[in-house]
């Protein structure tokens, strides 16, 4: 009984990995392409930071990129496929820590509440027309009430 449980365990551990080999098999019979991944991959990680439902911490990133290449070095004496995966892994998070670092860098004050009707000073930057009235694009110079810091680079009014 217990070698029809075996061969049965072989059968479909077989089955499972067939597909696995002429996955690698494929893979590694287009390596001269891989570089081509790269784009496709950093952006994943764009696309994962930016379409997170809330803002990540801002340690994720950091993270994510010394746990990966750590897994590298771990992977470095392992199988070549775990280190491609590491590799492909390492890519994808640093396309997510470059969109985190980037949205750090241009971050800028943000109004928490509604402001006004309130005089503001500001410089008009652009404006177009709507269906009632127009839409301005300023950069204020002095909004009353708000501490220097707390004032947005640039405010869209609608008037």
């Amino acid at each position: 009984m217990s070698s029809a449980v075996d061969a049965q365990s072989r059968d479909t551990a077989g089955g499972l990995l067939r597909p696995l080999a002429r996955l690698r098999d494929t893979l590694l019979a287009e390596r001269d392409r891989w570089p081509l991944w790269l784009p496709v991959l950093l952006g994943l990680g764009v696309a994962g930071y930016f379409g997170s439902p809330a803002e990540p911490p801002p340690w994720l990133g950091a993270a994510a990129l010394a746990a990966i290449a750590g897994s590298i070095v771990i992977a470095a004496a392992a199988l070549r496929a775990s280190r491609l995966a590491a590799l492909i892994l390492l890519v994808v998070a640093v396309g997510f820590a470059a969109a985190q670092l980037r949205a750090q860098i241009v971050t800028a004050p943000v109004l928490a509440r509604s402001w006004g009707p309130a005089v503001m000073t500001a410089e008009v930057l652009a404006g177009e027309p709507r269906e009632r009235g127009w839409r301005l694009y300023l950069r204020p110079v002095e909004m009353p009430g708000l501490a220097p810091e707390d004032v947005p680079t640039k405010v869209r009014v609608t008037v």
